[in-house]
């Protein structure tokens, strides 16, 4: 397989302004997105690849950098442009070199984005893009789809979490590189991208045709359940730009219709902003905190912790609506990094009980690193730990309830997941 470059996303502005610290959400971004309505792209100066001037000798054998021969790679160099048949496009070979140097980590978290799938990155971030809206992820070598955004094409075409996409217009993703799949997948507005399905309980793969739109992800929604509707429904779609914002006034609004109950629907959330989550969380929590446990007496989010061993605590918002009100939090397979923060503060802080089924498991940090060529480097350079300072990467939360969907069942307000929430706060 080939696809060995997923994109993940959730930034946030860092000192000046030139590094951003993501914790990453598994959202294969360039993979969503049709060429329109995107914008802010940086042209950079990548014409020409050039070595650092102490190995600008390809011949240079003895040039290295901390034991590493860096003249052998120019020799390699040298020896594709003299004697390669066929095209010699030095910025696909330059993205291919650091896309290989950065893949060699054996983290999948670790990533290069060249320069069109980095402006795409910075695109989603924005909540509007081009595209079929859905987050992907490439696990085991194979493509699969985290999540379908709600209301997207993709949820519309009846797209599943843990769908494995086989083939793009009849093209194998195992053929394809990232780039050439994420070409394929995009597309303009309306026109029709089918993909090949592999889905779990079924006896094989299967076409699902997607109509591509413009997809404007609305990060928070909201609803009231129950049989007298006294239960406040709040769906959060994804911690980004925006999304504090609107949960803290779809919050206010609970709290000015006095309803006896919450429920936070984070299922299928990919994550995204650590601060957003952060600000997110102190909405639920009381403005001061007595405990003998420190972490939890300061009103921390949520622990980092780097590898030169120092570790850097990240404080819940000092915003508190709701710090009182009997609240549910949902959880699926598809909740990841941001939202797996959310729930696990939710639950140290016995804030909230958790329903639905284990998350993803996504509990590293990443720093992106922005390149001369527009392209970037997402480095993970930290685990995150809960206020209480349980570790998740690769294991998840376990919901305190634990209430699977039936196979090829989708979301929704009505779902046994929901009524089980309910069902906790009394509203049955």
């Amino acid at each position: 397989m080939k696809l060995t470059r997923p994109t993940f996303f959730g930034p946030r502005q860092l000192g000046g302004g030139s590094l951003l610290r993501i914790l990453a959400s598994i959202l294969s971004v360039a993979l969503l997105l049709s060429a329109g309505g995107i914008v802010g792209y940086r042209y950079g100066r990548y014409q020409t690849l050039r070595p650092p001037a102490s190995i600008a000798n390809a011949n240079n054998v003895n040039g290295s950098t901390d034991g590493v021969n860096f003249g052998v790679f120019w020799q390699a160099w040298n020896a594709v442009d003299a004697n390669f048949y066929g095209d010699l496009n030095p910025q696909k070979r330059l993205d291919g070199a650091i896309g290989g140097m950065v893949s060699g980590l054996g983290d999948q978290f670790t990533d290069y984005l060249p320069p069109t799938q980095n402006k795409l990155f910075q695109s989603q971030l924005a909540g509007s893009f081009g595209g079929i809206g859905a987050e992907l992820n490439v696990q085991s070598g194979v493509l699969i789809i985290v999540a379908p955004l709600d209301g997207s094409p993709a949820a519309q075409a009846g797209l599943k979490a843990k769908d494995v996409i086989l083939k793009i217009d009849g093209a194998e993703t195992g053929t394809l590189s990232f780039d050439d799949a994420v070409n394929k997948i995009r597309g303009p507005k309306d026109s029709i991208v089918t993909l090949t399905i592999a889905r779990a309980g079924t006896d094989k793969p299967f076409d699902v045709k997607v109509t591509r739109d413009i997809v404007v992800v609305k990060s928070v929604t909201t609803a009231k359940l129950g049989v007298s509707n006294q239960i406040a429904y709040v769906k959060i779609n994804e911690f980004g730009q925006g999304t504090t914002a609107l949960f803290q006034s779809a919050l206010t609004e609970v709290k000015n219709t006095g309803a006896k109950g919450l429920v936070i629907d984070l299922r299928d959330n990919p994550g995204g902003y650590l601060q957003g989550a952060a600000d997110d969380i102190g909405m639920l929590l009381p403005a001061s905190i007595a405990s003998d446990k420190p972490m939890l007496a300061k009103r921390i989010a949520v622990e980092e912790r780097f590898k030169d061993g120092h570790t850097q605590d990240d404080p819940a918002g000092t915003t508190s609506i709701l710090p009182e009100l009997p609240t549910i939090v949902l959880v699926n397979a598809g909740s990841a990094s941001a939202s797996e923060i959310f729930s696990g503060a939710m639950r140290d802080y016995n804030r909230a009980k958790l329903v639905g089924s284990k998350t993803f498991g996504k509990g590293s940090a990443q720093n992106l690193f922005p390149l001369d060529n527009g392209g970037s480097v997402k480095v993970t350079i930290a685990k995150w730990f809960t206020p209480l300072g349980i570790g998740i990467d690769g294991k998840g939360l376990q919901p305190d309830f634990i209430v699977d969907l039936p196979a090829n069942t989708q979301t929704s307000t009505s779902d046994i997941q929901v009524q089980k929430a309910l069902q906790l706060l009394g509203a049955q």
